[in-house]
């Protein structure tokens, strides 16, 4: 088909996909001279080509023209120059942050094609059919499986799409089963615990044991980013007392009014365990500006006793990492780096996508000097694992490593 021109005015340049139930080709408007993506269908695909003709979402390809010619559809949509996320995930591009705005970012499609009436089952889900331009926006592309059935069996992708289909049974319930093995597969292992709990659901073999709805995946996943935000903020006040600690420098009014701004925060956003674990955390920042050893350990002591019940309660996932941090930071305070490096190590079995978890036990194993093959096989897993490598302490501790080479 590679030369072919379409309705005298589109020349196919070269072949850029498969699926569905026909081929994608990038073309030329040789009228206009602007570039369009041009599916040629059998005449058999007729319902595919009135359906994407009705849809009107940002995050789904316009079709501007529809044309029947020498036994063939050619369905003309907007050309989207970008990377699908196999490509990028190949490549290393994709973060675990960036993952989980796109999560997002799906479910607003899906819950744009599942409400419309009739819904409409998506039915192919998987990252070759999800593609980011090159401004960086989502789209959900190739609408081929969800429109056909075939001997009563809906089409769809082995290792994605849902068991029920392949005994020809497709429901919303199916997009939210390849949405979890998608997301699954972009993620790799060791996820969290948050995003484990999610995905395990969306995977059930069940329908009835899914998300039933959407939107109640968004929620969860929306639910998560908050948290993890959170968790951002706090990792921004923790660092930088832990480095005036360490520097034996005293904050002042300045910077205790400064906490005070931030515990009032922390009180209206989060609550109650927000405003124990920042006013546990000026105590410990002030006990670490104590200059006598023997009054200062003390002080570090009792502070850190109140850490350890919050940190050993659990009050929600991401108090706990907060705590834990404080925790291990006051045991290097006090000198005791094997009881540190215990409470560093359970956090990561924790929290394996978290930089600051990494960033904290990497700078102390430095200051220990630890052997090279410890530091770099931490480097390594931190570097496969972490969401946002701008974290902090992550960005201290790489940049320590990086000195240390030169």
């Amino acid at each position: 088909m590679v030369g072919k021109v379409v309705g005298y005015k589109y020349a196919l340049l070269e072949k850029i996909g498969q699926g569905g139930k026909g081929s994608v080709y990038r073309a030329r408007d040789l009228r206009l001279g602007k570039y369009w993506a041009v599916k040629a269908l059998e005449t058999g695909g007729k319902q595919e080509g009135e359906i994407l003709k009705s849809l009107d979402h940002s995050m789904i390809p316009r079709v501007v023209d529809y044309l029947e010619e020498q036994g063939k559809l050619w369905l003309v949509m907007d050309y989207i120059e970008g990377k699908n996320l196999q490509q990028l995930h190949e490549s290393g591009s994709l973060s675990r942050r960036g993952l989980l705005d796109l999560a997002i970012d799906l479910c607003s499609v899906l819950y744009y094609l599942h409400n419309l009436n009739p819904p409409y089952v998506y039915g192919d889900l998987k990252p070759e059919n999800l593609v980011i331009s090159q401004e960086g926006k989502l789209f959900l592309v190739d609408f081929g499986a969800g429109v056909g059935r075939y001997r009563g069996v809906c089409e769809g992708t082995p290792g994605y799409a849902a068991p029920e289909q392949a005994v020809g049974i497709i429901s919303c319930l199916s997009d939210i089963y390849a949405f979890g093995r998608t997301w699954k597969y972009l993620l790799g292992g060791g996820v969290g615990v948050d995003w484990k709990r999610i995905l395990d659901k969306c995977c059930q073999r069940s329908p009835r044991k899914r998300y039933q709805k959407i939107q109640e995946l968004e929620r969860c996943l929306k639910r998560m980013k908050r948290k993890r935000e959170g968790r951002r903020l706090f990792f921004l006040l923790s660092g930088a007392l832990a480095v005036c600690a360490v520097a034996g420098y005293s904050a002042g009014n300045k910077g205790n009014e400064s906490l005070k701004k931030w515990e009032k925060s922390v009180e209206k956003k989060e609550g109650e365990n927000g405003a124990i674990l920042g006013k546990l955390a000026e105590a410990l920042g002030q006990a670490a500006r104590v200059q006598k050893k023997e009054e200062r350990i003390r002080w570090l002591r009792e502070v850190t006793v109140e850490l350890e019940k919050f940190y050993q309660e659990g009050s929600g996932s991401c108090w706990k990492l907060r705590a834990g941090l404080l925790v291990a930071w006051a045991y290097r305070e006090m000198e005791d780096r094997k009881r540190a490096g215990e409470v560093y190590k359970e956090l990561l079995s924790l929290y394996p996508d978290s930089g600051e978890c990494y960033g904290s036990y990497g700078c102390m194993l430095l200051e220990d000097g630890a052997d090279e093959k410890c530091l770099q096989d931490l480097y390594e897993a931190g570097e496969q694992a972490v969401v946002n490598k701008q974290e902090y302490n992550y960005r201290i501790w790489v940049n320590r490593l990086n000195k240390r080479e030169d």
